[in-house]
């Protein structure tokens, strides 16, 4: 028998309770990729979480998810110094319906722009419907929360280039 809270000490979770309860706890904050990788921010704006990771082998990682009612979006942006732009991945579910791009480097600029998020989410919700108010709602969110994701991209750019122009300055006399 499960316990919880001070307020309830000694009461049994209802199994309904146990079950929002447990996904609550797993499912709040992802673990970085590798073992190696430290998150550098997190933040919530709108539902929509936002994640900057720095990864192990020198990239940069942002990502934001939102869940709702019977559906999830996740929408990534990874930054390496030696990929000639930004692996960008996406993913839309709703039930049993999946939409998204494999993930594929596209142009720092057009990865950047808000243009890009809003094609594909077009495109996944064509593809898997929401109702009219869980859609507005999902947009109304990432609106919401798309200046802290970008700002967070811009910083894990800064440090991609930042770190590899270290690297090219390396041995290099003054």
């Amino acid at each position: 028998m499960l316990l919880y809270g001070a307020a309830n000490w000694g009461k049994a979770m209802r199994p309904r309770a146990l079950i929002v309860s447990l996904l609550l706890a797993t499912s709040s904050r992802a673990l970085p990729l590798d073992p190696d990788s430290h998150i550098v921010g997190s933040r919530a704006v709108a539902g929509v979480h936002i994640e900057s990771i720095a990864e192990s082998d020198g990239g940069r990682l942002v990502r934001m998810r939102r869940a709702g009612p019977g559906y999830r979006f996740d929408y990534s942006l990874e930054f390496w110094r030696g990929n000639g732009g930004v692996v960008v991945g996406a993913t839309f579910r709703r039930g049993k319906c999946r939409s998204g791009d494999a993930d594929g480097i596209q142009p720092t600029d057009q990865a950047m722009a808000r243009a890009t998020l809003d094609f594909r989410i077009g495109e996944y919700l064509r593809e898997c419907p929401l109702s009219r108010i869980r859609e507005a709602e999902l947009r109304r969110s990432l609106d919401a929360a798309w200046p802290a994701f970008s700002a967070s991209a811009g910083k894990a750019l800064a440090a991609t280039n930042a770190e590899a122009q270290a690297i090219a300055d390396y041995g290099k006399e003054d």
